[in-house]
């Protein structure tokens, strides 16, 4: 540990000019966790840390696990433990990890390879599973899940879907308790959406149909709250394993109360779904069900532990128990001097994570808390973008450089880019439930499955960070820019689908060299996809590909959908970046084809297809 503050971040500052690659990084976050500055080492490697490197990881779950995140401290030693084996040995390093890394799964199962390429593809594959959950498209999300379910070889990971997967059901069996409720008219349900009172009167498995008084129209279901669905479900005599299945989908929306509230209500008529509803909390807290289970205290759900700490009257603030008057002056920055409570240091706060707010000190947990709405998220304001997130206040740094950046690689890459009037309207939303808000208000509810979107027309960028990882985050901020920008470069362009997704996706690929961002176009995220499909030969027609539709494939075939957008980037950077001078000449005369508005399609540049096709699939064999 570093025990003087003022040289650490005199070496952090040296580490930073020296380092460009991960090592250096991850130097960086163990210094910063081992002199307690566990918040900065999470800023650092959860953006610009490589998620297929071991001391990453480690260091990363660390530091989650520092700061009490258990479940992200799970999921990433998870995988540090898939890189190497080792890890209890490493965890040694940190009084009480190995603890917690008892209760973190070991790998079982499968060959090296499939393994390998299950850690690459898993994290995208179960985000647009969990996608269709958040969307309401329930039963599509079970199905997937059960193909995965007889895909995978790992036997953690075939642990994990196998848990999630009687949740997911009975969400399923809810809705469709609902949809026939509906549809009988019987009884005549009603839903509160967007201020409105709707009348429903017919509906399927992804929307219904609706009056009020002055008009009707259609709504997905996703853009009914859970208390809504709650409330239905509950007229029509539900069974106590949809309350359950309902429960699960309100603690997942940011309604805990209301999820307590009515698994107690599930558990109560049907006692046997208790290990169920306690499997369900531990894994959201990321820790073991406790011994005997969880204890329901002030309508939460606690360890026996923390019941008897809360019992004397404690409450929890940044990692202690302390009384509730203590917490009050604590998270207003003072300290305890003696029997007084006098100004912390302001250098000394800051560095512990606390921050000014409206003239006020707030701690780091309630100042997150409280930014992490959207109404009053951070904004940052660059040359040519106006941001706004509530993902957290380093992410909305890495995203005002990383855009930044990107735009002057997109110049690079496609010439004079366009001239802004005004900046570009950037919205990163943190969680699900802020997309949903701005999709229904902004009549984009085609695009709820989707990560983000980019409205040429409003100057608008928006996104949400659907795998949950801050990393990809940032890579659907500037494929959606890319979007863009192509969009205003090119406007008379009637772009098909492939080759925008393809464009969009090259610039998914860059990294951060310990200065500044840096583009090689190889978007790491989707090699595994189309490197495993063209080995099995599953990759998709070159003329199922060049008609095929991104949004489309995302509301109705996931899996199809992830290979898409991978063959595409695949065969938009085969083209630019190939050493064969009649394949790049084709690619650069199809770009200006489409820019000039021409409607010519790429195998009219080609000639022979068919040994273009040969050719690519050598060069995605050899990535």
């Amino acid at each position: 540990p570093h025990h003087r503050p003022a040289e650490l971040d005199a070496d952090l500052a040296r580490l930073r000019e020296a380092g460009a690659d991960s090592n250096a990084l991850v130097v960086q976050a163990r210094a910063l966790v081992l002199a307690g500055r566990d918040r900065e080492a999470v800023d650092l490697l959860s953006s610009k840390g490589r998620r297929t490197h071991f001391s990453t990881l480690f260091w990363l779950g660390a530091a989650y696990w520092k700061l009490g995140r258990l479940a992200e401290a799970r999921v990433v030693l998870q995988d540090a433990r898939r890189l190497n084996p080792h890890l209890a040995k490493h965890a040694a390093r940190l009084p009480g990890l190995a603890d917690f890394l008892a209760s973190v799964a070991p790998e079982s199962g499968g060959d090296r390879a499939r393994l390998g390429y299950e850690l690459a593809t898993h994290l995208l594959t179960v985000a647009e599973i969990e996608t269709l959950v958040r969307a309401y498209r329930f039963r599509r999300a079970a199905a997937e899940y059960e193909a995965l379910l007889a895909a995978v070889t790992s036997g953690t990971r075939k642990a994990d879907i196998a848990a999630r997967l009687p949740e997911v059901r009975a969400m399923a069996a809810a809705l469709d308790r609902i949809v026939a409720a509906v549809n009988r008219g019987q009884p005549r349900l009603k839903a509160r959406v967007g201020g409105a009172d709707l009348t429903l009167q017919k509906a399927d498995e992804a929307a219904f149909d609706f009056t009020i008084p002055k008009g009707s129209g259609r709504f997905p279901w996703a853009f009914v709250g859970p208390a809504a669905l709650l409330d239905m479900v509950s007229s029509c005599a539900a069974p106590p394993d949809d309350l359950f299945g309902l429960a699960c989908v309100a603690w997942e929306a940011g309604e805990p109360d209301l999820a307590v509230k009515t698994f107690e209500e599930a558990a109560k008529h049907r006692p046997e779904l208790r290990p169920a509803v306690a499997a369900f909390v531990a894994r959201q807290r990321g820790i073991p069900v406790p011994a005997g289970g969880f204890a329901l205290h002030q309508g939460r759900y606690v360890t026996p532990e923390e019941k008897a700490r809360l019992s004397e009257g404690l409450v929890l603030f940044e990692g202690r128990w302390v009384t509730p008057k203590d917490r009050a002056q604590l998270a207003r920055g003072l300290v305890r001097a003696g029997d007084r409570w006098v100004a912390g240091d302001e250098a000394e706060l800051l560095r512990l994570g606390f921050r000014r707010h409206r003239g006020e000190w707030m701690s780091p947990g309630d100042y997150e808390a409280l930014r992490g709405t959207w109404a009053e998220a951070w904004t940052a304001d660059t040359a040519h973008f106006a941001i706004r997130t509530n993902q957290g206040e380093a992410f909305a740094r890495d995203l005002a450089s990383l855009l930044e950046a990107a735009w002057q690689d997109m110049h690079a890459v496609y010439g004079d880019g366009p001239k802004l009037k005004e900046k570009v309207a950037v919205l990163a939303f943190r969680t699900f439930e802020d997309w949903r808000t701005w999709c229904r208000d902004n009549r984009q509810e085609a695009s709820l499955n989707a990560a983000g979107l980019a409205r040429s027309d409003a100057g608008t960028v928006a996104g949400w960070n659907k795998s949950r990882n801050e990393q990809q985050f940032l890579q659907t901020m500037v494929h959606e820019t890319a979007h863009l920008f192509w969009n205003r470069l090119a406007p008379a362009a009637r772009t098909p689908s492939w080759y925008a997704e393809g464009m969009a996706t090259e610039f998914e690929g860059f990294d951060w060299t310990g200065k500044e961002w840096r583009w090689d176009h190889v978007a790491d995220t989707r090699v595994a996809f189309i490197r495993g499909a063209v080995k099995g030969r599953r990759q998709l027609p070159l003329q199922d590909l060049f008609g095929g539709d991104a949004l489309a494939l995302i509301n109705s075939d996931m899996s199809r959908a992830l290979l898409f957008y991978a063959q595409c980037w695949s065969v938009v950077h085969f083209l630019r970046t190939t050493d064969n001078p009649k394949w790049r000449a084709a690619g650069e005369a199809y770009r200006k084809e489409l820019a000039a508005g021409g409607t010519r399609g790429l195998p009219h540049f080609l000639g022979d297809t068919a040994a273009f096709e040969k050719d690519w699939m050598a060069f995605v064999a050899g990535m």
